[in-house]
């Protein structure tokens, strides 16, 4: 996933160049100043990238400094951000690997569907299409191939631009660990001998009286069943 994200960042940051500056060398200065303006919004652009000679600095050249400009600063923010969890006991967690997944699938999962929507449109009217002599079926395919690469545009620029932002940002991370979970004492103790010291009575005479008050109600109990034996004695 991070070598697709590093691959996408390339091709982003090779487009704007290119539709920045049309030809193989930059013939105005305002093609560098809209191209840095651009830029600026992911990474700081530093003096010795500005040409000294801006009618004689090629489009080639500028394209590479600003693509490993643009790919050592995301790694390197990366690398930082690695750092701070490392601090707080997560070794093995990397969260630029955690954005990046995050970004990318939600971007995937909206552009897909409005993809898909765009589809069914397109395809309820390309039959008049066939009025002016064309093949809609022809049509069709060339259209959704058309479409299908701006979509993978679309992807590649939306994660590519949320990336860099939040890096751009004063961004910190923080590990909220759970809570652990509380186990029951295995050997519980009452204050049932304060209690009974309290009232003057100790535990062991309480058990030894309601053992004495089942066995003389069992007594009772017998001797109200079996009346005839007791008048026999």
């Amino acid at each position: 996933m991070h070598e697709r994200i590093v691959s996408m960042m390339r091709n982003e940051v090779g487009s704007i160049v290119n539709a920045s500056i049309p030809g193989t060398m930059v013939t105005e200065e305002e093609q560098l100043e809209t191209l840095f303006k651009i830029l600026e919004v992911w990474v700081e652009i530093p003096e010795d990238v500005v040409p000294e000679n801006i009618h004689a600095a090629r489009r080639d050249t500028i394209k590479k400094q600003l693509v490993e400009l643009v790919v050592d600063y995301y790694e390197r923010r990366g690398e930082e951000l690695k750092a701070q969890v490392s601090e707080q006991g997560a070794i093995d967690l990397d969260p630029l690997r955690e954005f990046e997944r995050s970004y990318l699938l939600q971007f995937v999962d909206r552009l897909w569907m409005d993809h898909i929507d765009a589809l069914d449109a397109m395809r309820a009217g390309i039959g008049f299409r066939s009025i002016g002599q064309r093949d809609a079926l022809v049509e069709f395919k060339n259209e959704a191939f058309r479409m299908f690469d701006e979509l993978k545009a679309a992807i590649q620029h939306y994660t590519v631009d949320a990336l860099l932002k939040l890096l751009r940002s004063d961004v910190t991370v923080t590990i909220q660990r759970p809570e652990p979970v509380r186990k029951m004492p295995v050997n519980v103790q009452t204050n049932a001998d304060d209690l009974a010291k309290a009232s003057g009575q100790s535990k062991v005479d309480e058990a030894e009286e309601r053992r004495a008050r089942s066995v003389v109600n069992q007594q009772n109990k017998n001797g109200s069943r079996n009346p005839s034996k007791s008048r026999a004695n």
